[in-house]
């Protein structure tokens, strides 16, 4: 038996390819199902051309889910942080430094 991938001769009975792994599923006449051999011209149970069968189609892989948008990133100040609310002020101006301690305290 040749492997349908690498095409190398491997034994009837192996199940996979020594070769390159892949599994050697028994080939099944298209008519009536029953097991075949890969190098016979038609099927000795029903009389169905085996060699111009059209290939078994490929399983079903649905695509992938797309990924979600990530949230906006908002350059200004403004919004939360780490849900903290955050309004846009910034306390490391000069102007806060030099209010002090009870001028921040009593401000409106």
């Amino acid at each position: 038996m040749q492997c349908t991938r690498c095409q190398r001769m491997i034994q009837d009975d192996f199940r996979f390819c020594p070769h390159c792994g892949t599994e050697t599923a028994p080939a099944r006449c298209p008519g009536c199902g029953k097991t075949t051999n890969p190098d016979w011209a038609a099927c000795p149970y029903c009389g169905v051309a085996l060699k111009g069968a059209p290939p078994r189609p490929a399983a079903f892989v649905p695509p992938a889910a797309p990924m979600p948008p990530h949230p906006p990133v908002h350059p200004h100040p403004g919004g939360t942080v780490f849900g903290i609310p955050v309004h846009g002020r910034h306390y490391s101006s000069s102007a806060y430094k030099r209010k002090g301690f009870l001028g921040r305290l009593f401000s409106s």
